[in-house]
């Protein structure tokens, strides 16, 4: 019976993983696969007890801080009202306009 669960479940694992890769970009593959990485150990500590090393917590963090990087736009890091134009002379007007 444990055998049949098990193989259910990476069944519907492995369904699910496609679906969701079949529509994303290939960036967020390597994020969505990282992170699958960092819950299976996750998940194991909850239901068999298992120690976390620091290893796992910076792979976390680092994944984390990838995901959050990637994911951002240019206003939410830059700070300031810098804008961005392919017309130079446009681009001074606004920083002209922005540090005032």
């Amino acid at each position: 019976v444990l055998s049949t669960l098990v193989v259910l479940n990476l069944a519907c694992a492995g369904l699910l993983i496609s679906y969701v890769l079949k529509y994303v970009d290939a960036i967020a593959k390597v994020f969505a696969t990282s992170m699958a990485m960092f819950i299976t150990p996750l998940l194991s500590y909850l239901f068999f007890r298992t120690g976390l090393s620091l290893a796992m917590y910076l792979g976390v963090f680092t994944a984390a801080c990838g995901l959050h990087l990637y994911y951002m736009t240019p206003q939410d890091g830059a700070g300031h009202d810098l804008v961005l134009a392919s017309d130079p002379d446009l681009a001074k007007r606004e920083i002209i306009v922005a540090e005032k």
